[in-house]
């Protein structure tokens, strides 16, 4: 399983460990500000980079997005409207979900076995 394949060369590690420097200021910033800056890029992000959708997901208008996107540009320096960015993000917020890293109930038992 591909999991396991990252998991036994560290990947999984290397890439929380690089998403979390790279996330820190915008963390930083949420805990200073309360803006919502990481729910926001992560929404963005498992919307397929659609600000209208964030919008609604998050309960703002979509001008409310598009200031959040370029101050979360402006802190960390990458733009999350580029699609090779968010593609990048989106393998390691996959990477990083425990929901997927997981094992689920199935494959714990077929391990024990």
């Amino acid at each position: 399983m591909l999991v396991d394949a990252v998991r036994s060369v560290g990947g999984v590690r290397n890439v929380c460990s690089a998403l979390h420097e790279l996330l820190s200021p915008i963390e930083a910033y949420d805990q200073r500000t309360h803006s919502g800056l990481v729910l926001t890029l992560r929404t963005f992000i498992s919307l397929g980079g659609n600000v209208q959708a964030t919008a609604e997901a998050l309960f703002l208008h979509r001008n409310s997005v598009a200031y959040r996107l370029q101050r979360i540009e402006e802190l960390i320096g990458i733009d999350p409207r580029d699609q090779r960015t968010r593609f990048a993000l989106t393998a390691a917020f996959s990477m990083t979900d425990p929901q997927i890293l997981d094992p689920s109930p199935d494959e714990r038992s077929k391990n024990a076995e």
